[in-house]
């Protein structure tokens, strides 16, 4: 390698050299700022999937529908319920389960074996459309 080839690659490492610590700098401030933005955009989405449960309600004329939509999206996964339109094989089939409204909210609030309880993630309201509509739907 010459002087001059030398001289040349000199001159893009004093480039190159500021440019990857302003980039370095960049990256680690993007890595403590964005769960927080992220953070703050949750509430907001929070809000908008609660209300889309208002119109499934409004639309469908009663807590059913809502059931149906919050059985089908927390608990269908798990379960079979011809009602639901689920086909879960992981929890029992409830379609021939015969449980009343009580029971089945209680064991969505408790959870019950390997079922977790879903008190911390549904409010009560939730949890009662889920159970009406299990009630309702299962023989």
């Amino acid at each position: 390698m010459n002087g001059e080839e030398r001289s040349r690659l000199k001159g893009v490492d004093r480039v190159l050299g500021p440019v990857a610590w302003i980039a370095a700098g960049a990256l680690v401030v993007m890595l403590f700022v964005g769960p927080v933005l992220i953070a703050e955009d949750e509430p907001a989405e929070s809000a908008a999937a609660e209300q889309s449960y208002g119109e499934d309600d409004a639309s469908a004329g009663g807590e059913s529908a809502d059931g149906e939509a919050l059985f089908s999206e927390n608990c269908g996964g798990c379960h079979t319920l011809e009602a639901a339109g689920t086909t879960g094989a992981v929890g029992p089939n409830l379609d021939d389960a015969g449980l009343d409204a009580a029971t089945v909210s209680a064991i969505v609030a408790g959870g019950r074996g390997s079922m977790p309880s879903f008190e911390g993630d549904l409010d009560p309201a939730e949890i009662e459309a889920i159970a009406q509509f299990v009630s309702d739907s299962s023989g």
